[in-house]
């Protein structure tokens, strides 16, 4: 695959099956796996998203609470990707949602063409590598 590659996997996927004689969850590595086979790739990102499963697409975090989980909140000098500062995080779907239109714009995320990131449980996302 040549083309850019956006991978975008929740750490608490467990969907995936163990490893065949290990109580290991292989899930969490599957993405971490298919970004470091994009040997090709003109530019690839690979995004892991803390609190999020295999079907991150529907999760939320703020919704519904009032007020809501002090972890979906960031510390004031910190906001959520691809929301306002001082608001609370509105889930694994909105980072998804966000990153989808800044990639299919822009073939970036977190106005980066290349590298790994982590989105922590409040949202905030940090590039690791």
């Amino acid at each position: 695959l040549k083309k850019p590659t956006l991978v975008i996997q929740g750490l608490k996927d467990g969907v995936l099956p163990n490893v065949p004689g290990s109580t290991e969850q292989v899930g969490p590595k599957t993405g971490e796996a298919i970004y470091n086979n994009l040997k090709a790739a003109q530019h690839k990102v690979l995004v892991q998203i803390e609190c999020a499963s295999h079907v991150l697409q529907w999760e939320g975090c703020a919704e519904g609470f009032d007020p809501p989980p002090e972890r979906c909140t960031p510390p004031n000098e910190l906001k959520p990707y691809g929301q306002d500062a001082h608001e609370p995080w509105d889930g694994p779907h909105s980072t998804l949602k966000a990153a989808l239109i800044e990639w299919i714009k822009d073939k970036k995320f977190n106005k980066e063409e290349d590298g790994s990131f982590i989105v922590d449980e409040s949202g905030v996302a940090r590039q690791v590598s």
